[in-house]
């Protein structure tokens, strides 16, 4: 099964579950419980696995021998307690079982989209550079969120992550260094101007910086605070040589963690890392350096080679 599962996915589990249950119950052998079910699956997707168990069954395996055969399809849980009914002639009770686990999870699901604290930020959990962050990423009730968790998991096929919208200042801040010797770099706020596509650094801002975006290097209490979580973030992540971390403040003006870029971008005309470097002026070769100093410092057999040539 994938990492996210929606209540509706859970629900239609259980029917599949369910109506399995009723027809063992009701005296039909579990071949032609499942090619009634082939007929009228609780969606679509399943009427392949339906037919691939089918096959299987007849073909001689057993029913969990041909539930393993569909790998990914369905959890270890549900094989396992599966292989269990079957073996006990108990397999219509735990048909049941897995409906009730799956509807209580559904509603369970429902339950919490409802009762989460709103407005929520929603992205992508594994893309870069802003892909996936616009105007719309910010959702104020749980219809906003199923329809843009909806169409990222299609976009994107990936999970999903939905946090806790931050709306106070935006900073980057800059590290280089490994362990107790990485040291920050500076702290890079980024402020969206009148022609930003909304108030968050997102694709569009990122690739129209020079007209949507202010980038500010900032020494003040709330940055001080920034740069403070971020270096601790980076040391307990044990991140290496240099990169960034992104922090943004919430409505009390606290700064919080939101990632980390251990591999940030170098390009020199378009990456944060090397903005905020310009900005304590360095140049783009004293930045390089720097991260090729940490480097060598953990490979010192490295640096020997290099002292010698």
């Amino acid at each position: 099964m994938p990492l996210i599962i929606t209540p509706g996915q859970l629900s239609r589990r259980a029917e599949f579950y369910y109506q399995l249950a009723q027809l063992t119950s009701a005296g039909l052998t579990l071949i032609n419980a499942l090619e009634h079910l082939k007929q009228n699956p609780p969606t679509f997707s399943y009427r392949v696995h339906i037919r691939n168990l089918l096959n299987d069954l007849k073909e001689g395996y057993t029913f969990s021998q041909a539930l393993n055969r569909e790998k990914g399809w369905l959890p270890a849980f549900d094989v396992a307690l599966l292989h269990a009914g079957e073996h006990s002639g108990r397999l219509d009770q735990c048909f049941r079982l897995l409906s009730d686990h799956y509807q209580d999870r559904a509603r369970l699901a429902r339950q919490m989209i409802g009762d989460l604290a709103y407005p929520l930020f929603v992205k992508p959990i594994a893309e870069g550079s802003g892909k996936g962050v616009n105007a719309r990423s910010r959702v104020s009730d749980a219809a906003g969120l199923r329809e843009l968790a909806y169409e990222l998991l299609a976009r994107f096929r990936q999970p999903v992550l939905v946090e806790t919208y931050l709306p106070g200042r935006e900073f980057t801040v800059g590290i280089t260094g490994t362990g107790v010797d990485a040291r920050v770099l500076g702290v890079l706020e980024i402020a969206p101007t009148g022609k930003a596509a909304g108030s968050d650094y997102g694709f569009e801002n990122k690739e129209r910086c020079d007209e949507n975006v202010v980038y500010r290097l900032v020494e003040d209490a709330q940055s001080e605070a920034a740069a403070a979580i971020a270096l601790k973030a980076w040391r307990v992540l044990r991140c290496r040589d240099g990169g960034r971390i992104d922090i943004r403040s919430d409505s009390a003006g606290r700064p919080q963690f939101v990632e980390v870029n251990p591999l940030a971008g170098l390009n020199p005309e378009h990456s944060d890392l090397c903005f905020l470097a310009g900005f304590r002026g360095l140049s783009y070769q004293d930045l390089i350096g720097l991260i090729l100093e940490s480097f060598l410092q953990r490979h010192p057999e490295l640096a020997a080679r290099k002292a010698a040539a």
